[in-house]
């Protein structure tokens, strides 16, 4: 059998310093854009080079004064919310009152249980999650990419997430009759800084989906030239832990908002059925109502399809390693036939196969790289963003958590209705 001695293509596109300075500035550009809003990542915009004791000792003075402006008016905007923004407003003359006060205070509860829980998953975590990303789009060149398009829709799913909360908590705002334009305009800027808090998550799963997706791209474009696949084990195996290392960095944070927006998503289908059924429809809660229950909604459900879409992916890499294996196997056979019958052909046959070779082309596997290959195969459903190794998030949990949601609606509507 003859070996295979060119240099793996793999590590010959290593990208120059200048393309992994272009991924780290498109990395860096949203996380300026969310920390403008409070989303720090610990500071991770200002110092993403070693720093000096004097300068990080800056840094987190800066970061202590941002959350400072930031979380003391979102407490405040929250618990004048919480006081304020009660069934008396809405449901004063009404059977179900008490009910309705009760489902409203534990949607602001949740409400803070998921920005507390984002927030400190984004301080103490987020520097981390970074580390990792900058890991894996080493080698990646975005800007010549058409994966450079999927990037830009992550800005407009966080300003869509940002004007659709704005409207909602302004609405709420002016539901109150004696609430100024001046607490109406700040419960829209609490709006815009909840949204920042709430989807950095799916914002970090946008991109690392984006970065899997490109990088098996390169693996699947480089397959056949691979002079040893012991060295695609390795880069799959790398790029796997990886992922599992930034599931783990988000588990709690995502087990966390997937149950309370289940909650509030069921509150919320609770109230919009109380509305349809009042004589006069109040259109500010049911647009209030709405515009949040649709951001919560598209968040979920944008963090499944990122995770789909990067499992898919990895299905059509593991289909071309089984199309590759197929040829190998076909071309071996026949190889090891013409050596057997047609001894006097060998040399025109070796010759055949450096051919091959020089086209950047496989023809021969042998026994301990088949066995790696299957081994990436094995890895297909090792490539789904999960939540602490509970459940994978995927388009079959949409429709869980849609019946979890409608369940728990039908609950509350029950009780109010008895």
């Amino acid at each position: 059998m003859t070996k295979v001695h060119h240099q793996d293509e793999s590590h010959s596109s290593i990208p120059s310093k200048r393309i992994m300075s272009k991924n780290i500035n498109y990395l860096y550009r949203i996380i300026l854009f969310q920390t403008i809003f409070g989303c720090s990542y610990n500071g991770e915009y200002f110092h993403p080079n070693k720093l000096k004791t004097s300068k990080k000792y800056l840094v987190i003075t800066i970061i202590i004064i941002q959350q400072a402006l930031f979380v003391i008016p979102s407490a405040w905007f929250w618990y004048l919310s919480t006081t304020s923004y009660s069934a008396d407003f809405l449901y004063n003359d009404s059977t179900v009152h008490d009910t309705m006060d009760y489902l409203s205070h534990l949607f602001h509860i949740c409400v803070l249980i998921t920005a507390c829980f984002d927030k400190l998953t984004n301080i103490f975590r987020g520097h981390r999650i970074i580390v990792i990303l900058n890991n894996i789009d080493t080698g990646i060149n975005l800007s010549n990419s058409h994966r450079l398009f999927h990037y830009k829709l992550i800005y407009l799913f966080i300003i869509s997430t940002m004007i659709l909360y704005a409207i909602s908590f302004s609405f709420v705002a002016s539901i109150i009759e004696n609430h100024s334009i001046q607490i109406v305009f700040g419960f829209g800027i609490a709006g815009f800084v909840y949204a920042t808090h709430v989807s950095w998550l799916t914002t970090i799963h946008i991109y690392t989906a984006i970065l899997v997706n490109e990088r098996i791209q390169i693996y699947k474009e480089q397959l056949p030239k691979f002079s040893n696949y012991g060295i695609l084990l390795q880069e799959m195996i790398r790029l796997r832990d990886n992922i599992r290392h930034i599931n783990n960095l988000l588990s709690a944070a995502m087990l966390t908002k997937t149950l309370t927006n289940g909650i509030m998503m069921a509150t919320c289908i609770c109230i919009l059925d109380y509305q349809f059924n009042m004589p006069k429809i109040g259109w500010l809660p049911m647009i209030s109502i709405f515009t949040h229950l649709t951001p919560m909604f598209i968040d979920l459900l944008t963090s499944c399809m990122a995770s789909q879409w990067m499992h898919k992916e990895m299905g059509d890499f593991v289909d071309a390693i089984q199309e590759r294996i197929a040829l190998a196997s076909i071309y071996r056979i026949h190889y090891n036939n013409y050596q057997k019958f047609y001894p006097e052909r060998k040399q025109s046959i070796n010759s055949n196969q450096n051919n091959m070779i020089m086209n950047g082309l496989r023809p021969i596997i042998d026994d301990g790289e088949y066995h790696c290959l299957e081994q990436i195969c094995m890895m297909h459903d090792s490539f789904y963003f999960t939540v602490m190794d509970m459940y994978d998030l995927k388009n079959s949990f949409m429709l869980s958590l849609a019946s979890y949601v409608l369940s728990n609606a039908i609950l509350l509507i029950q009780t109010k209705d008895s």
